[in-house]
């Protein structure tokens, strides 16, 4: 396909919608509007961790990880405003489920020549005194992980496309489309009408709605993930850690500060949430923190928040054609982990749409893998972590 000489309408202004338009124009489309109902990364992007990890379940997204962190690398040389923290990432895990899973990522890395570690025992406990209770624990390390902040992502790649005369209109949220037969001809906007010939929906959870008023039902389904902001009295130097068995994660957040998220809720959520972290959740980020880090006892709550990801049936992305549409496409379903894919994924999607190939074979993550399947409700299960 070449869509070089075609006008393409890009909906939603986070991480995925950013970054394909990004990519889009690096292959030669210059004819692009994107499309923000609220501010630059008001929705899931804004609200997440910004960490960036090769400890994943399958070939193809420790791939993209990887090239993403080359990409967030390329991008902070080019801005020095935009800086990456190369602090590497460490799971943790005593339970047998989590075993096997670390045996399964450290098989994948070896195959990826991915650098990595394993500690156990006496040797954990020397190489991570700040850890509590580890002798009897797991401990896989990938030292090249690494966490940046994505808002400052999203202003960097905001800053660059503006510069080449894209088009992106912030505060303006997509009323109805025109169609005709198979094709999208336009979106009105504030009562504006805006024709085009490519619509590409990367509106996360909130494309369910946009689609839904079309007659078009996506296994798509969003949950609710919490953050919390620590700080304690002196200076904290940590990696990221994931501790397994408690489905938590936590990465420094400035040198005295940390922030620790709750992973996957498995409960549905509506699209109006609570965007303030339960009580529940509050009370207990210290009495856990203090489970996993030492000297934490004495850390100061000082906010948090909450956001929504989307889970997929079988926690693969949803990315390709809409099959009811010639012309609408996708980019969305990322199980909460998707920052540390997106910009490979956009980068290759990008490579699809404007070259017809892709460097990294990104198609078994195609919208039509559910065609011709009924799928109302599904099991929401972690994304990050495949353990079953």
């Amino acid at each position: 396909m070449n869509i070089q000489d075609k006008k393409v309408i890009i909906i939603g202004a986070g991480a995925s919608g950013m970054s394909l338009a990004y990519f889009l124009y690096k292959n030669g489309v210059s004819n692009i509007c994107v499309f923000e109902r609220e501010l630059l990364g008001s929705g899931s992007t804004g609200k997440c961790a910004g960490i960036v990890s090769t400890q994943l379940w399958n070939e193809i997204d420790v791939k993209l990880a990887r090239r993403s962190m080359e990409i967030f690398e390329e991008i902070s040389r080019k801005a020095s405003y935009f800086k990456v923290y190369r602090k590497g990432l460490i799971s943790i895990t005593g339970e047998e489920k989590g075993k096997r899973y670390i045996k399964k990522i450290s098989d994948i890395l070896k195959g990826e020549k991915i650098k990595y570690k394993m500690y156990e025992g006496e040797e954990a406990e020397k190489i991570f005194p700040f850890l509590k209770g580890i002798r009897d624990r797991v401990i896989l390390q990938t030292p090249d992980d690494l966490y940046c902040d994505s808002g400052m992502f999203l202003y960097t790649i905001y800053s660059y496309i503006r510069k080449e005369k894209i088009d992106i209109k912030l505060l303006r949220e997509v009323e109805r489309f025109k169609t005709l037969n198979r094709e999208v001809k336009g979106l009105w906007v504030k009562g504006i009408y805006y024709p085009a010939d490519i619509f590409i929906m990367c509106s996360g959870v909130w494309s369910i709605k946009i689609l839904e008023e079309m007659g078009i039902k996506i296994p798509l389904l969003p949950y609710r993930s919490q953050i919390a902001v620590l700080r304690k009295k002196d200076t904290i130097d940590i990696p990221i850690i994931h501790d397994l068995d408690r489905g938590v994660y936590i990465r420094s957040e400035f040198p005295d500060k940390i922030i620790m998220g709750d992973g996957t809720e498995t409960k549905e959520s509506s699209l109006i949430f609570k965007e303030n972290p339960d009580e529940e959740f509050i009370y207990g980020v210290i009495p856990e923190i203090t489970n996993i880090v030492n000297d934490f006892e004495n850390a100061e709550y000082l906010g948090g928040w909450a956001g929504l990801c989307a889970a997929t049936p079988d926690r693969y992305p949803l990315i390709g054609k809409i099959p009811e549409f010639e012309n609408l496409y996708i980019l969305t379903g990322f199980n909460g982990f998707g920052f540390m894919r997106i910009p490979a994924i956009a980068e290759n999607f990008a490579f699809y749409l404007t070259e017809s190939r892709m460097e990294i074979d990104i198609s078994s993550y195609f919208l039509e893998r559910f065609k011709g399947k009924e799928i109302e409700k599904f099991e929401i299960r972690e994304g990050f972590s495949f353990i079953d």
